[in-house]
């Protein structure tokens, strides 16, 4: 029994650190309430919807702007099989070319031991094959390559999300479904586009994530697969 009590209460703890950002949240909610609650009794009422009011919009800026540093760029759609596979070619997390380097530390003194790391995993993980690395450097710089697709939903994102926030902060019923009437008015409207700003950032980062990809990972690796052909070609003509 005592050992259970250990084990729920060392998981609890973990789950705690896991998500200590939505912990500190909700305790920086409930703080707020009860200061609001202490100012109304003993202040004025007015401030105290004025501190809630704000206290409320700072806490949903500040869950909006960690979501965006939280948005996964790799794509979320996973293919059932190679067909699907072909038509978007992910690199998986249990890949060994990226497992493997998730568990070296970054040399943060010395450039070329990090770049020289990568390019032996390279090497190893192609078993210093030219065939190999040919494949390897035609998959990057598929994922590298925009599709017409994505030309056209970039372009349609740029034409539509502009307007599109132009309506939604010239709409009197988005600031009326905020509306605390006790609360300074000029105080909620300012919150209130703020929030929308953030919440259209927040969209538009996770749209283009979406779209993209992660090119900057795909594009060094492509840029090093090729100085990988070069040495092995090199290699290969001094030999023969």
């Amino acid at each position: 029994m005592g050992v259970t009590v250990l084990k729920y209460l060392k998981d609890y703890k973990e789950k705690i650190k896991k998500n200590k950002f939505y912990v500190a949240l909700s305790g920086l909610f409930f703080v707020s309430l009860i200061v609001s609650i202490f100012i109304h009794a003993f202040v004025n009422p007015t401030v105290s919807y004025n501190f809630q009011v704000v206290s409320i919009f700072l806490l949903m800026y500040a869950f909006i702007i960690h979501s965006i540093f939280k948005i996964n760029p790799e794509y979320p759609i996973r293919p059932k099989n190679i067909y699907e596979w072909l038509n978007n070619p992910i690199l998986y997390d249990q890949d060994p070319i990226l497992s493997e380097s998730k568990y070296k530390e970054i040399d943060k003194k010395n450039l070329m031991e990090n770049l020289d790391y990568f390019r032996n995993q390279l090497l190893a993980y192609t078993k210093h094959d030219l065939t190999n690395l040919r494949m390897l450097k035609a998959y990057v710089r598929t994922k590298n390559s925009d599709g017409i697709s994505s030309t056209i939903k970039r372009t349609l994102l740029a034409l539509i999300s502009g307007p599109l926030f132009v309506f939604v902060i010239r709409e009197d019923a988005v600031i009326n479904y905020f509306n605390v009437p006790e609360a300074n008015q000029s105080l909620i409207s300012i919150m209130v586009y703020i929030l929308i700003l953030l919440f259209f950032v927040f969209v538009l980062i996770s749209i283009i994530f979406f779209f993209s990809g992660n090119k900057g990972r795909f594009s060094f690796i492509e840029e090093m697969v090729e100085v990988c052909i070069k040495d092995l070609e090199e290699e290969n003509n001094k030999s023969s």
